[in-house]
């Protein structure tokens, strides 16, 4: 019947409205259907004598961060992310998986992956500010697979890179505010990247177009640090990671459970 008049007021306006009066929502799977490889978020913490001691992988890789320099405090309630608790690095602090180098290959499968990361630089402009992952190949970074990190401040760069001379994309992600909280996505594969601040697509290219590097990293996820190099100051709520690049309705439906879960917004 609601069909039916929809589709007579329609013909009387020019345009069948009955297809849309039915039509039901939309429903956004959560995160937890969609298969994440790695998910670290800071209220799951575990903690000794009031420091973390790992970060268990809630995805499907299994493992977890290790605290693997400096001592990192419990995770406190922070009121910029909806008083979600948050892990805050000073610059001294890093954490690195448990699990084998070789798991942290996304690009290599043809499928490319998708990151995202909740956090706030808190630097400046003469240490590492946002630091959100490293898949680095060497201390050097000579021979990088995936870079993911900004600095803070005066330097506020966000930076991919991959491949034996990895190729970065020099320039801060519009939209992106050191010292506040936000969502950050990034996607690779041989189509190119794109950035995205708060489920906004604020840059993209082809530039990585074509065969990525098929080498394994020799160090496995490190969060806090570039290995061999800067630490980060900043805070961590959460790192979500996925070993593919997702669906259009996927990105929304983790856009959508980040921003309330974290009180953000696009």
């Amino acid at each position: 019947m609601v069909t039916q008049l929809g589709t007579q007021l329609g013909t009387y306006l020019g345009t069948d409205l009955g297809a849309f009066v039915d039509r039901p929502p939309v429903v956004l799977p959560p995160i937890s259907a969609l298969s994440a490889r790695h998910r670290y978020r800071a209220s799951q913490a575990a903690v000794s004598g009031g420091n973390v001691t790992n970060v268990p992988n809630e995805g499907a890789a299994g493992g977890q961060l290790n605290v693997s320099a400096g001592t990192l405090a419990a995770p406190v309630p922070d009121a910029r992310v909806n008083n979600q608790p948050i892990v805050r690095h000073t610059g001294t602090q890093s954490l690195t998986s448990s699990l084998a180098a070789s798991e942290f290959t996304f690009e290599h499968d043809g499928s490319g992956f998708t990151g995202y990361l909740v956090g706030a630089s808190t630097g400046n402009a003469a240490t590492s500010g946002m630091l959100a992952m490293t898949f680095a190949a060497s201390a050097s970074q000579s021979g990088a697979n995936i870079r993911i990190y900004g600095l803070s401040a005066g330097s506020t760069t966000f930076v991919i890179a991959r491949g034996a001379n990895p190729t970065a994309v020099n320039s801060a992600p519009a939209g992106y505010a050191p010292n506040t909280f936000t969502v950050l996505r990034v996607t690779l594969s041989s189509a190119g990247w794109t950035q995205a601040v708060a489920g906004v697509v604020v840059a993209q290219s082809a530039s990585f177009a074509g065969a990525l590097s098929a080498s394994a990293p020799a160090f496995p996820l490190t969060v806090g640090r570039i290995p061999g190099s800067s630490f980060l100051v900043g805070d961590l709520a959460e790192i979500l990671l996925f070993d593919r690049v997702l669906s259009a309705q996927d990105m929304a439906a983790v856009d959508a459970e980040m921003f309330a879960t974290y009180g953000l917004h696009a």
